[in-house]
């Protein structure tokens, strides 16, 4: 049903030999916190670039959108403040002009059940790609497509919203894909060597499923930086996992002792970039291009890592 209603809301994008796309995490700031002139300075950086890239065809977001306590209405006056007021600026109307497809972080997560207010809000916003706490949709393109699954990470380690009918939601999602590239979407890191190493409950919930599915990449947020993790050989696990978390807030350093626990299980840190910035894939019929970006000191959006996986 999930499957079914995301691709009504979004729709099967249209088909051509290539696309791309931006990814951005961790960057819903207040007005008056410090590290919104970070999120806008991020925010000039990825205008900049996507109108040098005009072909990127949405946003994604790993979560965090709304710090610190999330919205507590679908009217939030945060909509505007933290993402319309940022991001959709004349100066830029390609950035303007894009759809976010979005996942939820901890931040957007309340007692009171507020995430559901972003679910609500893209009902009468068609930019804001929500239409469930977990969701999926295919992009079916010349020759290739790829399915992108959204999982609400936050619910899962909290216990919240049926974490078994999320779960079952998703084997099912990746037994019945026939897509050429599968991505996975999340807001915890599943491995890292940041401030965190690593959602055990992730590991324990999603990543057999994702094994057993080849599953290409694991993306997600939530340490604010830019990390590419990767199994070393001789492991079962073939995915590659991409951490954007550096639309803004305040950056989180390397952790020797995490890399430890990571490497202690089998991974290496392929790059870590403790600086703000954003991630792009680009697909086409013979493999993916996932590219690692970070602001200079004009503002301008500078390769730090690349990285391919052929279809």
């Amino acid at each position: 049903m999930k499957f079914q209603l995301a691709l009504l809301v979004a729709g099967l994008l249209q088909l051509s030999a290539a696309h791309k796309i931006l990814v951005i995490g961790d960057w819903g700031q207040e007005t008056t916190s410090s590290s919104r002139p970070a999120q806008e300075m991020v925010s000039r950086a990825m205008g900049k670039y996507l109108e040098d890239n005009p072909e990127t065809e949405y946003i994604v977001s790993t979560g965090d959108n709304f710090y610190s306590y999330g919205v507590t209405s679908p009217e939030s006056e945060r909509f505007d403040s933290s993402w319309r007021d940022v991001y959709w600026v004349p100066e830029y109307p390609v950035m303007s002009s894009l759809p976010w497809y979005i996942s939820l972080g901890n931040h957007d997560h309340s007692d009171d059940f507020d995430e559901l207010h972003q679910v609500t809000f893209g009902i009468t916003e068609p930019k804001w790609i929500l239409p469930d706490l977990w969701h999926d949709w295919v992009d079916v393109k010349d020759g290739y497509s790829v399915h992108w699954l959204v999982v609400d990470s936050q619910s899962m380690r909290h216990d919240k919203h049926d974490v078994e009918a999320q779960v079952a939601w998703f084997e099912e999602a990746l037994d019945s894909s026939t897509a050429d590239y599968k991505i996975v979407v999340a807001h915890h890191t599943m491995y890292g060597a940041g401030r965190y190493s690593g959602s055990t409950t992730l590991r324990r919930l999603i990543q057999p499923a994702m094994e057993r599915y080849d599953v290409d990449v694991f993306l997600s947020g939530h340490d604010h930086n830019l990390q590419h993790v990767k199994p070393e050989a001789g492991l079962s696990d073939k995915m590659d996992y991409v951490i954007s978390g550096g639309g803004g807030r305040v950056l989180y350093e390397f952790d020797n002792d995490n890399l430890e626990a990571i490497q202690d299980l089998g991974y290496e840190l392929v790059h870590f970039e403790e600086y703000y910035g954003v991630v792009t894939f680009d697909f086409d019929p013979e493999k993916m291009t996932v590219d690692f970006y970070s602001p200079d000191s004009n503002e301008d959006l500078q390769l730090v890592h690349t990285f391919d996986r052929p279809n």
